[in-house]
């Protein structure tokens, strides 16, 4: 084996990871701190819990067709309906380990759903400046590679007019501005960004 396989080759945990560091950012952020112990122990109650909610979906579908094991997301990864019940036990985690209460929101759908990625910007940009480094947004996008999409979960913690700034799993400190649309992904802009893949997590006084 020329190259050897990384993890997260093969793997679909990035979403899990995007929240986990999104508990660890929002924590420090307020002079909380979760220990290595800490994130393992919210890293598998996400798991667990994801497990449990994608066991009780298949056996609600089984009269029609069972799909997927619920332990496909392991490779298969999660979409934005596997992220509820996982923000649930990650709200639940915290407040009761060090005490921050974390709000979450889909801030760019209904009435502020934007039209153009200039718009997407501005107004993720401006949701986070809201908050003062007390919130951070789980982002989720496409990104066109050998010819088909593949899907990732990020964590972001403050935008400029250029750049996303990211606590992400893979690496890559930033996503730049100029390689992202809301229309099918092109070899110039390879990442696609959809309005309803964002979730907004925010600090409460």
């Amino acid at each position: 084996m020329r190259v050897p396989l990384r993890q997260g080759d093969l793997d679909g945990l990035c979403g899990l990871y995007a929240l986990v560091n999104a508990a660890v950012y929002l924590a420090a952020r307020v002079g909380k701190r979760l220990s290595r112990r800490d994130r393992l122990e919210l890293f598998k109650r996400l798991a667990i819990r994801l497990f449990e909610h994608l066991d009780s979906r298949r056996r609600r579908r089984k009269g029609n067709g069972a799909g997927s094991p619920p332990i496909g997301f392991l490779w298969a990864g999660t979409s934005i309906k596997e992220l509820p019940p996982m923000l649930d036990e990650l709200q639940s985690f915290v407040q009761k380990k060090v005490g921050v209460s974390l709000v979450r929101s889909q801030p760019l759908l209904r009435n502020h759903r934007p039209r153009t990625l200039d718009q997407f910007w501005i107004r993720l940009k401006e949701y986070l400046e809201e908050y003062e480094g007390r919130a951070v947004a789980i982002v989720g996008y496409n990104w066109k590679t050998d010819g088909r999409e593949e899907g990732h979960w990020t964590c972001v913690k403050a935008m400029t007019d250029r750049q996303m700034v990211r606590v992400d799993s893979v690496g890559g400190k930033v996503l730049r501005r100029s390689r992202v649309t809301m229309r099918p992904p092109t070899r110039s802009r390879p990442y696609r960004v959809a309005l309803h893949d964002v979730y907004l997590l925010t600090v409460q006084d």
